[in-house]
This record gives C-alpha cells, sequence and structure tokens, in this order.
C-alpha cells in the first residue's frame, strides 16, 4: 500500500502511478480533499474513499484521504510505493475540471453518442476473458473472476451516469424534473438576487451534482430515473445483491462483514453478465425507444 502526503487545506487532489497489473500510466481524476473537523481537536480526522479504474486492465483501485488539523494522509491499496509517480495540488482548477467534461458531454449530446455501444463493447471484453480465465489454474480464476464481477458492476454503473446525465441535459423539460424531484436540492438556498446567476449557471451545477453521486446505490438511481426522466429500473434486488458482493471484493479484499470468504465462480460471472445485459437493454429500450411506423 502507498501512503503520501497532502495538503487538508487544498480542495482536491490528483495522482498519477503506474499500474501495478498492467504497467500502465494512469492519471485520476480531481479528488475532493475532505475537511478536517476543527470542532473536535481530538477527534479531527475525517476520511473519503474513492476509486480509480485502470483504462487498460480494468483493475480497481481504492483510494483514500484522511484529513486531520495535523496534516493529510493518502492511501492507495494494492500500490508499491515505486509505482506513484506524482501527486498534484497546485494547477488543477477543479471548476476547469468539471468544465473540461461538461465540454465532452455537450459534444457527445451533439453527436448522438450512444452508450449503449460503450456498454456492450466492454461485455464483449468480459465475454471473451471469461473464456481466458477458464483454462488457467484454479488459484488465478480466484484472483481474475472476482475482477471480471467487479468490472461488470463498474460497467453498469457507467452507462447508468453517463445515460442519465446526457437524457437530462439535453432536454429542458428533464433538467426541470431533475431540479424539482432531486431531493438533495431540498435544502439548497438561493437568495433572491442570486437568481439570474444560479440559471446562468444551472448546466453546469446539475452536471457536477450528477458526476458526484454513486451510481451503484442503484435505490437512488432508480428513483432519479423514475422521477426524471419516467424511466422504470424494475426489480433491482438481484442487481444490489451483486452490488453488495462487489463491495466485500473490493473493500474488504474477498471478506463479507463476518470475515467470511467471498469466492466467485465463472457460473457467478456467467450469471452476473446476463443480469447486467438484460438490465441496461431494458433500461436503453426505454431511453431509445424503437420507431412506430
Amino acid at each position: 500500500m502507498v501512503s503520501f502526503d497532502y495538503d487538508p487545506v487544498k480542495s482536491c487532489i490528483a495522482l498519477c502511478f503506474e499500474c501495478s497489473e498492467c504497467g500502465s500510466q494512469q492519471k485520476t481524476k480531481n479528488f475532493r480533499i475532505p475537511s478536517p473537523n476543527y470542532d473536535d481537536v481530538d477527534n479531527s480526522d475525517t476520511y473519503n474513499d474513492y476509486e480509480h479504474l485502470c483504462s487498460c486492465c480494468q483493475k480497481i483501485y481504492t483510494i483514500t484521504l484522511h484529513s486531520s488539523i495535523y496534516g493529510g494522509i493518502g492511501e492507495i491499496r494494492d500500490l508499491d510505493d515505486a509505482n506513484l509517480v506524482g501527486i498534484y495540488e497546485e494547477g488543477y482548477d477543479e471548476r476547469a475540471y468539471y468544465r473540461s467534461l461538461f465540454d465532452e458531454i455537450k459534444d457527445e449530446i451533439k453527436d448522438d453518442r450512444k452508450y449503449i455501444d460503450l456498454f456492450h463493447e466492454r461485455m464483449a471484453s468480459v465475454e471473451g476473458l471469461i473464456v481466458t480465465v477458464d483454462k488457467l489454474s484454479e488459484n488465478d480464476q480466484n484472483i481474475l473472476f472476482p475482477m471480471l464481477y467487479v468490472n461488470m458492476i463498474a460497467s453498469v454503473e457507467a452507462y447508468l451516469a453517463d445515460t442519465f446525465i446526457r437524457s437530462v441535459l439535453e432536454s429542458e423539460e428533464n433538467k426541470r424534473k431533475f431540479v424539482e424531484t432531486f431531493k438533495d436540492f431540498e435544502n439548497v438556498k438561493i437568495s433572491f438576487k442570486g437568481i439570474y446567476e444560479k440559471m446562468d449557471g444551472i448546466d453546469m451545477f446539475i452536471f457536477r451534482t450528477l458526476r458526484d453521486i454513486i451510481y451503484h446505490n442503484l435505490g437512488k438511481v432508480k428513483g432519479m430515473y423514475r422521477d426524471a426522466l419516467g424511466i422504470d429500473l424494475g426489480d433491482i434486488k438481484e442487481l444490489m445483491e451483486a452490488v453488495n458482493k462487489r463491495h466485500d471484493i473490493v473493500h474488504r479484499n474477498c471478506k463479507d462483514k463476518e470475515g467470511n470468504d467471498v469466492i466467485i465462480k465463472k457460473t457467478d460471472v456467467e450469471e452476473l453478465f446476463e443480469r447486467v445485459k438484460n438490465f441496461v437493454n431494458a433500461i436503453d429500450a426505454q431511453v431509445h425507444p424503437e420507431p412506430t411506423v
């Protein structure tokens, strides 16, 4: 595990490192630095957990930021000190970061990009890897099948996020429904003289809010899709169980809360493969219904 120091007064931090699995160089997005609890000197430590998905081999890294009045300490699991390339606190403007992402998604809306295609590309890769991993030793299978399991949940999460953000931003009606129904906005206060300033930046405000949502929180996401888009995600019980198992794999090193081993076999991966494909296809059929003749 890599440990590093940072300034907890800064607003965000980005990291560069070499993937321990494939050796590719990775640059994370900007992670918000938690503020220390200044009201309790003896218990000032606060922390946030983040994840980074390797863009090449899909390995998931858990990154934890601890902030206290004595300083900031970060950790990257499953990584050696030699793999850490850089820590960037200066020169990373959070607004500029979100602006660049916002510009990207506006281009995607203009180009009518279909996120279902990206999802199926990822799933095709998983399908091929299932066959490959099945030929390996039992020890290798015990390591790699959980990674494929986690990767499929990440693919669903990416689809849900990209599709929802695009669907909200491309429609004034959807934007209004989202703002009026999103529970996190209920306590947001706007002064009367600041109404026009807030309206001028409403798209960016919505975008930043949607980017910060954890999309494997399926209960919350189901309500968002229903309220803003009128789309039913259907029965999510079994998929939520898979998300919980993913949490055990990523955050507890394949152990559940009681310390029992979480074992992922080929059949588990194949069952999840079919489940997530059917789940996403059913959603996309509502997002992009076939034209009627």
